[in-house]
């Protein structure tokens, strides 16, 4: 119950691809040719998409910068190659299923000009964007909300198949055809998105979720626990460390003010090592640790004489 290509086909291709590869100013219509190629194979290719979006980009840009000739030729990117070569190893023993197994998971986010939030199955999580990214238009914002959540709640998951569901189309379909041409910073970011999950063989699905129906992931991007996100100033850290030892981990930190990596958060954070830094073995670490002020009774001798060997 599997998709593949015809072996005489993956022949035709393999020979294209190479012919642009090896030309030094490929034509344009023989790229063309090879995009046309690849997006035919797109339902027998899972993740395929992903590496064909530089080489149609790089089409589109060369086309229209020689007013639509076909004849002219044009140069490929170190990327456009990559992604190419890509095509090459995995061309030959691509196959999809013609179904899916139902999600492992069903993951609601959104996000709002403050902070990002998400629900799986009742958990909620979220937290805030820093100053630089509170700037960001918000479609980027929808799809970071997407990614923040995954690496959250999945990063050491294998194999699964995540269903998310989003209230902002222009998130919903940069997922779906794993990317677009419309905007570079929306396709570098479902790249980056999709590679993630590739290298950990997550499967996504994606559905629109209507805005009044995505309460708790709402909820979470609006509200936080600002008076947790505590740091000291760095120079303060700095002359710290100088004088008794170079830690090589943050045990109570977040995205926002962590001071070195890895760390460990309070709750799902997207870039974190751990969570909850009191189930953690302290043993084979030079802890730095600046917890909240209601849990320095907690960090009691015992944890400071093991993070300090």
């Amino acid at each position: 119950m599997t998709i593949a290509i015809p072996p005489a086909k993956k022949r035709k291709i393999e020979a294209a691809i190479h012919n642009i590869i090896v030309a030094n100013l490929p034509k344009i219509r023989d790229v063309a040719q090879v995009v046309g190629f690849l997006v035919s194979c797109d339902i027998a290719v899972p993740y395929g998409t992903l590496f064909r979006r530089s080489i149609e980009s790089e089409k589109n840009a060369a086309l229209t910068a020689n007013h639509d000739d076909f004849d002219a030729r044009m140069s490929l990117s170190d990327q456009a190659k990559a992604d190419l070569n890509w095509w090459l190893t995995n061309l030959q023993y691509a196959s999809a299923p013609i179904h899916r197994n139902k999600p492992d998971f069903i993951v609601e986010t959104d996000a709002s000009l403050n902070g990002w939030g998400a629900n799986c199955n009742g958990h909620m999580l979220g937290g805030q964007w820093s100053a630089e990214e509170a700037t960001w238009h918000i479609n980027y914002l929808e799809l970071k909300a997407c990614f923040f959540a995954l690496q959250s709640l999945f990063s050491k998951h294998k194999d699964i198949h995540v269903h998310l569901k989003s209230d902002n189309t222009t998130a919903v379909s940069y997922i779906t055809f794993f990317g677009g041409t419309h905007s570079v910073q929306l396709n570098e970011l479902a790249r980056e998105f999709w590679l993630w999950c590739l290298n950990r063989k997550i499967w996504l699905s994606v559905s629109f979720l209507p805005g009044i129906e995505n309460v708790s992931a709402d909820f979470a991007s609006r509200h936080f626990r600002e008076d947790i996100e505590w740091k000291l100033h760095p120079e303060v850290f700095r002359k710290i460390i100088d004088i008794f030892m170079t830690p090589n981990i943050d045990m109570f930190a977040s995205r926002l003010n962590h001071q070195i990596q890895p760390y460990v958060s309070w709750k799902p954070d997207p870039n974190a090592f751990f969570n909850d830094a009191f189930t953690l073995d302290w043993t084979n670490y030079k802890v730095y640790a600046f917890p909240p002020f209601c849990l320095i009774g907690k960090v009691d001798y015992t944890h400071c004489e093991i993070g300090c060997n």
